[in-house]
């Protein structure tokens, strides 16, 4: 046999790259004949972006396409995820496929290795026929330029059909009615009628990482790799530049998401005529928590990045008023800037034109601390502190859960695709009915809407868009509408099982190395995300303002 590697990133409306388009035509016409890859053992490597709709559907296309062909399949279709870090799978996969080939180009696989072999191949295969329509409509592409159909999403299974219905009228200003079925409701009434959907129950999700809370630093068990040296990797992680860049470039594999440089900015500037005022009201706050350094802590740092943006919010309205013109509205919306960024005086950071960087940029301090309290409320929490309790996860080093919350979990990212949304929504009603069936705990009758609502939006894709993506909610809007989250989901199953990390957002490099070689820095440019959105959770529908966690963060903080 030949051996015969891809790596496929998706471009457009999930179509193949330029350079492959010729490839996937071929192996795809009728006239291709049927087992024309037979003598071919292959392995795919797709990369793409879970920001964007179809998700590695060029790899997931050509990756069958070789197999009906009558291609050996020796691994499954690997795909790596920018949004989360492509080296989670693009690492694995590397240590893998060369060997695996070796292997079935001599033809000395084992039966046993043969036989799974074939069950993965068809297990792939089945996905890829399975895997449930999308409408993708083109976005702007990072570096992949991908979209996304997301494999946790395909569905096997066929669900039982259950008439279900929830109140069109909207609940009273009763505090115990959640703002979440009110704004269901409100769409229900604007579709004129309730809606049938489909029940389908499902098994609890596997924990994604493991989490154990330290009450003590002698409950830190050295042996199963967590580190005793509790105050100093505090300590290391009390910097305020949370800022940080990781390459995709070849320096890529020294500095990853999860061991990434820590860069200073040098120097910012608005590309764009942008007034000054708000960065230099900015930096006087700035200014006064530097020089009270017995409150430079994670909380005080936290609440002030979150004043300083309400800084920058009130110098630049985005809406139409008596004191602002249609013009001036729009001007403020339109803001670039660029930054110039500090590298490592060790060379050790190279990249070259045309690369990107990704920032690992934080929660905002006021959404962790209302996701917090919501959970400390209805759980009453009285023995868990935000501030002090230490949490390891998949036996790392232990942080504050404050940490944890602000600078590893994600709480913020808008919902933006369907398949991510409904895999959220999969797993927080399957730990609902679980943690209901095994406490014996009975459902008060608001809580029992909530989850009919729930339910409603994981199986109507157009009502989850309409009351969830166009309003760009959050898993912390999320919680806060249903205060059923808050209160039946353990904070330990909040971080083993449904909050993902906080993805690096990736920018393009604007400057080259090859106009100063001497200088240890490099440039990005990028708009700032800047805009206003139509709120559901209101009587009557209301604007809200959104902006980008990174972009906005970074004007924060850069303050040009």
């Amino acid at each position: 046999k030949s051996g015969l590697i891809i790596v496929c990133s998706t471009t457009g409306n999930g179509d193949v790259p330029d350079n492959g388009e010729r490839f996937a035509r071929w192996i795809g016409r009728k006239s291709t004949p049927e087992n024309i890859m037979g003598n071919v053992a292959y392995g795919v490597l797709a990369l793409g972006d879970t920001n964007y709709d179809q998700f590695c559907q060029a790899g997931i296309v050509l990756d069958s396409k070789i197999g009906q062909r009558g291609g050996a399949r020796v691994l499954p279709l690997a795909m790596a995820d920018e949004a989360t870090g492509l080296e989670d799978v693009v690492e694995p996969f590397k240590q893998s496929i060369f060997t695996l080939l070796e292997h079935a180009c001599r033809g000395d696989l084992n039966k046993q290795e043969e036989t799974k072999v074939e069950e993965e191949k068809k297990q792939c295969e089945e996905e890829v026929v399975t895997t449930p329509p999308v409408t993708a409509t083109t976005k702007d592409n990072n570096i992949s330029n991908s979209t996304e159909v997301l494999d946790t999403a395909v569905e096997r299974t066929t669900p039982v059909t259950v008439s279900k219905t929830i109140a069109t009228t909207p609940p009273s200003n009763s505090s115990s009615n959640s703002s979440g079925v009110a704004a269901l409701c409100r769409v229900l009434l604007r579709r004129k009628g309730a809606t049938n959907t489909k029940k389908k129950l499902d098994k609890p999700p596997p924990p994604l990482r493991s989490c154990k809370v330290i009450h003590s630093t002698n409950d830190i068990d050295n042996t199963s790799g967590v580190t005793s040296s509790v105050e100093a990797g505090i300590s290391n992680h009390q910097e305020w530049e949370c800022h940080t860049v990781s390459s995709v470039s070849l320096s890529g594999i020294m500095y990853t998401y999860l061991d990434p440089h820590l860069a200073s900015i040098t120097e910012a500037r608005y590309l764009t005529n942008t007034s000054t005022t708000a960065a230099k009201e900015a930096m006087k706050k700035l200014t006064s928590l530097e020089n009270n350094n017995n409150k430079n802590t994670l909380a005080s740092r936290g609440k002030l990045a979150d004043e300083m943006m309400c800084v920058y919010d009130q110098h630049f309205p985005l809406k139409e008023s008596q004191d602002v013109d249609a013009a001036t509205a729009e001007r403020n919306a339109k803001r670039v800037l660029e930054l110039t960024l500090s590298l490592p005086d060790d060379f050790t950071f190279s990249y070259e034109p045309g690369d990107s960087i990704g920032f690992m940029a934080p929660n905002p301090y006021s959404q962790v601390r209302t996701f917090w309290n919501m959970l400390q409320h209805y759980q009453k929490l009285t023995d868990i502190s935000l501030e002090t309790t230490l949490v390891s996860m998949d036996k790392q080093q232990p942080v504050t859960l404050e940490y944890l919350l602000t600078n590893v979990l994600d709480l913020t990212s808008p919902f933006t695709n369907k398949n991510i949304v409904r895999r959220i929504l999969k797993q927080l009603i399957s730990l609902l009915k679980n943690n209901e069936e095994n406490k014996n705990n009975v459902s008060s009758e608001d809580e029992k809407q909530q989850i009919i609502a729930l339910e409603m939006m994981l199986d109507d894709m157009d009502l989850l868009e309409e009351v969830l993506i166009e309003p760009r909610w959050t898993i912390v809007d999320l919680v806060q509408s249903f205060p059923i989250l808050a209160a039946r989901i353990s904070f330990q199953q909040w971080i083993e099982t449904v909050l993902p990390r906080l993805p690096p957002r990736y920018y393009s490099i604007s400057s080259s190395p090859l106009v100063n070689t001497k200088s240890q820095e490099l440039t990005i440019a990028f708009s700032i995300v800047d805009y206003n959105v139509i709120s559901n959770n209101d009587t009557e529908q209301q604007q809200r303002r959104k902006g980008g966690i990174a972009t906005r963060y970074l004007e924060a903080i850069a303050s040009p």
